[in-house]
């Protein structure tokens, strides 16, 4: 009995961080296809800018919503949560926006 309640106990906790992977994963795939699709169109940098984030909101709306739920799982509070999901789409961002400049640049493609 004690075995099973410690089971069900550790895969509760792991749901949120599952969660978290899966939109994580979703949002990346979204943000990708975005800059795949820009740089064959050749999307001048700023442009690109400004389509990337709206293209994938519902895919960074579950991935922010996913993230604060795994940081209060692990006792964060909501301010700090929130914080994190926001520094955590943001990075995403960033780095996308860089790669794009990357890519276009070298007249590449991500492998």
């Amino acid at each position: 009995m004690l075995l099973s309640a410690l089971s069900f106990i550790a895969f509760a906790a792991a749901q949120p961080a599952d969660m978290m992977v899966k939109t994580r994963d979703e949002y990346a795939a979204c943000l990708r296809k975005v800059m795949v699709d820009e740089l064959d169109k050749k999307t001048d940098p700023a442009a690109f800018d400004k389509a990337l984030k709206p293209a994938c909101d519902k895919q960074e709306a579950a991935f922010r919503s996913a993230v604060i739920t795994a940081d209060k799982a692990d006792k964060m509070s909501d301010a700090d949560a929130q914080e994190d999901a926001q520094f955590q789409v943001d990075d995403y961002l960033d780095k996308f926006q860089s790669s794009y400049r990357d890519y276009l640049e070298s007249n590449t493609r991500p492998g």
